[in-house]
């Protein structure tokens, strides 16, 4: 009776861990030469590439010249990229305001880059100009979800003020006017007349 031994596999991956979306791939080699492979996905060449979209086990098997059989698993963990939200206190402000820009995260532990610097979840911005700010969430896996939030930024009126009389005699009216540049402009005066 002739005994064959059966080929020992040895199984690699790129990556063990991959965020949802990305690929791994995977690798094999016997310490039997002209070792045929098959793996569980059906494909037969020594390397293949995976994209996983939940933690999944790869198993191949070697069948050596011998006829003899042997098998092997791997193991790919999937992350989940963070879901995120971001709001603004205020997504329309006038020139000079405020507005507090915040975003959240499903995964503890994520940090966060602003476009402008900022790497804290909230930060306060003060365009001057309408402006998009982009925000990067990035998981303690590595795993980065993008969001943004536009403010809109509306000019303040530039008013022009005139008097009849610039300089008066004590008791003597003046009668001031204010126009603006933009339409519909509502005025109150120091003397609390609108």
């Amino acid at each position: 009776i002739t005994v064959f031994p059966n080929p020992v596999l040895t199984t690699t991956a790129s990556a063990g861990a991959i965020c949802f979306g990305e690929s791994s791939t995977l690798s094999v080699s016997s310490n039997l030469p002209a070792t045929a492979y098959e793996w569980s996905t059906g494909q037969t060449t020594a390397s293949i590439t995976v994209n996983p979209t939940t933690t999944t086990i790869y198993t191949v098997t070697g069948t050596a010249a011998n006829g003899c059989t042997g098998t092997a698993s791997i193991q790919i963990i999937v992350n989940p990229l963070p879901v995120i939200t971001v709001a603004a206190s205020d997504a329309n402000i006038c020139v000079g305001e405020n507005s507090v820009l915040t975003a959240t995260s499903d995964i503890p532990g994520s940090t966060f880059l602003w476009s402008n610097g900022g790497n804290t979840a909230s930060i306060t911005v003060s365009p001057v100009a309408t402006t998009t700010y982009n925000v990067t969430v990035t998981s303690p896996e590595g795993c980065v979800t993008t969001g943004s939030v536009t403010i809109t930024v509306f000019p303040n009126p530039v008013l022009t003020v005139t008097a009849s009389a610039g300089a008066i005699c004590f008791g003597d009216p003046s009668t001031l006017n204010v126009s603006s540049n933009l339409p519909a402009t509502a005025y109150e005066w120091s003397t609390g007349q609108t």
